[in-house]
């Protein structure tokens, strides 16, 4: 019997906008556990 599953979660694309982006990155893959698949950085001047 498997009572207790792990849950199976996935993630789509995500899109972030932030002011500090090295602080940003850290957070979302120290504390929250997301990997970078591709990494697009666009810079609006």
């Amino acid at each position: 019997m498997n009572f207790h599953r792990e849950p199976i979660t996935f993630v789509g694309q995500v899109n972030l906008k932030v002011q500090n982006l090295e602080r940003s990155l850290k957070f979302y893959k120290e504390i929250i556990g997301f990997k970078i698949m591709v990494n697009t950085i666009i810079i609006l001047v």
